[in-house]
């Protein structure tokens, strides 16, 4: 009997996490993430190049470029012909191979049994990052995980088809080291070429820091360069700090540069307070200066947002703010009304100045902006509305109204009017 329970126990745990990831693929996608990936993927489709689309992060204070294009390309192709059901399905996909390739390498070192448990606790240490994001994807080129005796992992290494260190371009290293102190939690991060050479990620650092209070809140993080001096990343700063609440919510985050003075983040604002409700659900975000008072975001020109929540927690209303804390009056932008549908998907966005009248955002120009979907949650419809519920051109694409048609869950046909109805080309 020992014998056959040897014997079948490999067997027994890597049907477990097989299991294991088959609920998560059938499970409704929570990951607000999964949508923009689609969108990007249906872009660079329509765009017919994989290069950045010109409409996306018009308010971006840096360049960038899609990172994982081929995987957002097939998973858009997917969500065309299958619908959600075949993404659930690609996302098992995905999770399967990488729970293969982990085995895999597992199994060049050990016995069956060991590869097995091993298997089975990288793929859970890793469960955070198992989503249904396509850099899941690149996971299947296969890991080798090194732990203490905690079961924490110490070293992360990247694998390519022979076995040796990989660097993968979508995440701009082949080994990360991690450093974790007596209670379990991180304390130093670092990013390795195939080498071990630190090497610098896309966003700046080639490692970060951490401190903790001691109710094991993070209070501190630090981004550090290859030589582990401070640097600051694309995000504007160098040092995050942030105070938590009795609870364990973050009420403030401030930011500074390499010589530890305060920074301008890439919103626009040195840092932000935060006020939650009771479901702990933030409801205000007031900017901070230098001096840790009011400021005005370099961004979007206002001093913070008073949100408006229904009972699921979607911000049925951004109310911006003034100096004093109270709601912006006047002729410029003040609030901002959300409506959502039964699924939580939004289908109408409304922009009101500070005395109540119609106003308009500040990208696309409409005072009304309304999506329609269909019964699988694709879009169908959008269309751009001026301040009296009438069809007004876009200012950033020129259209006014957009119509999208699927067959057998694939995209067959985009068409774009302009406000009086008449059929416009995409601008390039």
């Amino acid at each position: 009997m020992p014998d056959r329970l040897v014997r079948w126990l490999p067997v027994a745990l890597v049907c477990g996490v097989i299991t294991m990831i088959a609920r998560r693929a059938v499970a409704p996608i929570r990951d607000p993430d999964d949508w923009w990936h689609l969108r990007l993927g249906n872009d660079l489709i329509t765009q017919h190049s994989l290069a950045t689309p010109e409409n996306w992060s018009s308010f971006g204070s840096v360049s960038w470029v899609p990172t994982e294009p081929l995987p957002e390309v097939a998973a858009a192709y997917v969500e065309r012909w299958l619908g959600l059901p075949g993404l659930a399905v690609l996302f098992w996909l995905a999770g399967l191979a990488v729970a293969v390739a982990v085995h895999a390498a597992n199994r060049r070192e050990a016995r069956p049994l060991a590869a097995s448990a091993a298997t089975v606790f990288t793929v859970l240490a890793a469960a955070a990052s198992l989503t249904s994001r396509p850099q899941l994807i690149s996971f299947g080129a296969g890991m080798k995980v090194r732990y203490d005796y905690r079961g924490l992992p110490l070293e992360i290494t990247r694998l390519g088809l022979d076995g040796t260190p990989f660097l993968l371009p979508d995440y701009g290293y082949a080994i990360v080291r991690l450093r974790w102190n007596e209670r379990g939690r991180l304390l130093e991060r670092g990013f390795f070429d195939a080498t071990g050479k630190p090497l610098a990620q896309k966003t700046g650092q080639a490692g970060a820091q951490f401190e903790y209070d001691d109710l094991g809140n993070p209070v501190e993080q630090r981004f550090v360069d290859e030589r582990g001096a401070l640097v600051k990343i694309e995000q504007g700063y160098a040092i995050r700090r942030t105070r938590f609440d009795r609870l364990g919510r973050d009420i403030e985050n401030t930011f500074y540069d390499e010589r530890r003075q305060p920074a301008l983040n890439r919103d626009g604002y040195y840092g932000f307070r935060s006020e939650y409700d009771r479901r702990g659900f933030e409801t205000q975000r007031r900017y901070l200066g230098a001096d840790g008072g009011p400021f005005r975001s370099r961004k979007n020109g206002n001093f913070g947002a008073r949100y408006v929540l229904n009972r699921g927690g979607e911000r049925e209303q951004e109310i911006f703010l003034d100096p004093s804390g109270n709601p912006v009056v006047g002729a410029t932008l003040g609030r901002i009304e959300h409506v959502f549908d039964g699924y939580a998907r939004e289908i109408e966005r409304r922009y009101w100045t500070g005395d109540g009248k119609p106003s308009a955002a500040p990208l696309e120009g409409c005072a009304v902006f309304r999506t329609q979907h269909d019964s699988t949650g694709r879009v169908i419809a959008e269309r751009c509305l001026d301040g009296s519920g009438q069809p007004m051109n876009r200012k950033d694409t020129g259209w006014a109204q957009k119509t999208i048609s699927y067959e057998s869950g694939r995209k067959i046909a985009e068409r774009l009017l302009d406000a009086r109805g008449r059929e416009v080309k995409p601008r390039p």
